[in-house]
């Protein structure tokens, strides 16, 4: 009988598992222009000073060995959100190439530093040395709402396995009743041979048949309030869920405007000085400004 509660409750499980499925919500990109330098056989970045981000900042770009490495922090990335980063480089001819998802891979240790983005062996065949070039990396905001969609609701049609749930846990706790009665029919009966001084085995069965209704009521009563604590439980979590989804969907797909841009410095390089890279000596670039946009939320 144990077996059998367990797998009821089991049975429910699976709607607490709300299978997220991610939608693009907005999206935007931010460009940083670097040179490749060579010095004494391999290559480096010089990518001067990074502009100050509101939305998944970067934070370094550098070569190590053959891979393009690409620090980040997840700041401004709100709860219940994901997000996506896309790399792509341009060159000076205006050609834009994007790598094979193979090529990449990421590195995460933490919301505040530690996360990398890696373009494996772009040095191999897609950098050249003292060659400008400029890395654009689209920022990808992830929620689990479809804005191309309607308006999430908790229809009557995901309400009703929750009320046949319920039907079935007091079904459970109505069975419990009935074995609640017999016990005590069975219990009565058997003191009632013992006041008649009828003792031995007509007594004894009517004993065990108490003690046998007696399980049964204990059983199907805690079968019964599990159903209806794991039932109430998930419909709870899931009116929580569905209104989650409407406050993104009224903020992020009907309010537009509740997202803006902010123009920031881009920097840029002009024509280069004595370049000064991560572990190569020498004086930063000449820079000229420009300007990118980041969301903002």
């Amino acid at each position: 009988m144990k077996t059998k509660i367990a797998l009821f409750i089991l049975a429910l499980c699976p709607m607490l598992l709300f299978g997220q499925r991610w939608f693009t919500i907005d999206s935007t990109s931010t460009r940083f222009s670097f040179q490749v330098i060579e010095k004494d056989g391999s290559l480096f970045i010089n990518a001067g000073v990074m502009p100050s981000q509101n939305f998944l900042p970067i934070t370094h770009i550098e070569l190590i060995d053959a891979d393009l490495v690409i620090s980040y922090q997840t700041k401004g990335l709100k709860k219940g959100f994901d997000f996506d980063l896309r790399p792509m480089l341009l060159t000076k001819n205006g050609t834009l190439i994007k790598p094979n998802i193979s090529s990449l891979k990421a590195q995460s240790s933490g919301p505040e530093s530690g996360n990398k983005l890696i373009w494996m062996d772009i040095a191999e065949n897609i950098l050249f040395p003292n060659t400008d070039y400029t890395l654009v990396i689209e920022k990808i905001l992830l929620g689990n709402i479809d804005c191309a969609d309607t308006r999430p609701e908790f229809t009557i049609k995901q309400q009703w396995p929750h009320y046949l749930a319920a039907g079935a846990g007091i079904g459970l706790i109505g069975l419990g009743q009935v074995f609640r009665a017999q016990k005590e029919e069975a219990y009565n009966t058997y003191t009632s041979y013992w006041k008649d001084d009828l003792k031995g085995m007509e007594a004894k069965v009517y004993f065990d048949r108490a003690m046998d209704k007696e399980t049964n009521m204990r059983n199907y009563t805690i079968a019964g309030l599990a159903i209806l604590g794991a039932d109430a439980l998930v419909f709870v979590l899931r009116q929580l869920n569905i209104r989650q989804k409407q406050q993104m969907f009224d903020r992020y797909c009907v309010n537009k405007s509740s997202l803006s841009f902010d123009a920031q410095p881009l920097i840029e390089f002009g024509t280069p000085g004595v370049p000064g890279v991560a572990g190569v000596p020498g004086n930063p670039a000449n820079l000229t400004l420009g300007s990118k946009f980041i969301l903002k939320f």
